[in-house]
């Protein structure tokens, strides 16, 4: 519970310009609420994020702008991330859950040893797939995805010259290995078919994320000092659900959690942001948002969005837009 006094009240409501609902707000290329970040950073500093497929575009429209990415894999070895259909290797980094986010960071951080055996790694008709990343990109040995793991830990080692972290949450839904203790990242219910004694489907409420999330700003913490955070929500819809529910129905439930579990973790930390591109996708008008699948975002709203990340967050005004 977030509590205010009546003279603190006072003050939010007399000095907040976004208090009360504007219609014509809603007809642009890009709805903007009000919004007064606690810190900036310049360009100098570097920066760490991952997440959902829309941390990708953040990624993307960051590096255009002159900053340092630390979580950008450009040279992947194409014989340990190609990917079944297509070479990749981009995909293979998303991370959609708090659990599944916070496990990476340990392992990046050497905080954690259950990554460097062959915890989440199963055996498929097709290869040797690796549940802590995505399930798409299977190998023929399990040394080869522990070789891959490695390689993964050796690229981000400079996780902790990071001054600044983005975290773009995506998913609740989420399966958990019975075996090892450990969540999976997103995983299809058929990846899973081969052991389904070993799984378990677990749907996060708002109190477990908060739980993930104030673990993560804890680790951080204890192994950047001083670097700040901000947390973000995809707006891209499901593309399915294991709830008995409509998809439409599941995603509303997945965003609510994720927006009141960030919301109520930022609030109470002044080195953890939130940064609104949920509302701000979720609130512009459609036709200037969505691809016609209806759940990817075009590249040129995604520029809009992140040049407001830039003119709140960054001290030297936006260089130019994403390409």
């Amino acid at each position: 519970m977030i509590r205010y006094t009546f003279h603190e009240t006072a003050r939010n409501v007399l000095g907040n310009p976004g208090r009360c609902w504007n219609p014509e707000l809603f007809d642009s290329d890009l709805f903007a609420p009000h919004y007064a970040p606690k810190f900036t950073v310049d360009r100098s500093t570097s920066v760490f994020a991952f997440g959902s497929c829309f941390a990708d575009h953040v990624k993307r429209a960051l590096r255009a702008n002159g900053l340092t990415v630390l979580s950008t894999y450009d040279s992947a070895p194409a014989e340990l991330f190609k990917e079944s259909s297509a070479y990749n290797p981009v995909a293979f980094f998303h991370r959609y859950n708090p659990p599944s986010m916070l496990l990476e960071l340990q392992n990046l951080f050497g905080r954690t040893q259950q990554l460097h055996e062959p915890a989440l790694i199963v055996h498929h008709p097709e290869g040797v797939r690796d549940f802590h990343y995505s399930p798409n990109y299977p190998l023929s040995t399990v040394d080869l995805a522990m070789h891959r793991r490695a390689l993964v830990r050796q690229r981000f080692s400079a996780i902790r010259n990071a001054g600044l972290f983005i975290f773009t949450l995506g998913l609740t839904e989420t399966w958990f290995d019975g075996r090892c203790g450990l969540y999976c990242n997103a995983q299809s219910i058929g990846a899973l078919r081969a052991n389904p004694e070993r799984y378990e489907f677990r749907n996060l409420d708002t109190n477990s994320v908060r739980l993930h999330l104030e673990a993560i700003i804890a680790l951080i913490r204890e192994e950047v000092p001083g670097a700040r955070i901000v947390f973000t929500v995809s707006p891209v819809p499901m593309e399915k659900t294991c709830m008995p529910t409509d998809v439409a129905t599941a995603n509303s439930y997945t965003k609510a959690t994720l927006l009141a579990a960030v919301r109520d973790v930022e609030m109470r930390h002044a080195d953890v942001g939130y940064f609104p591109s949920y509302e701000m996708a979720t609130l512009t008008r459609r036709s200037a948002v969505w691809r016609q699948d209806n759940r990817h975002i075009k590249d040129e709203f995604v520029d809009r969005v992140m040049a407001e990340f830039a003119r709140h967050y960054l001290e030297q005004p936006l260089l130019r837009a994403a390409e």
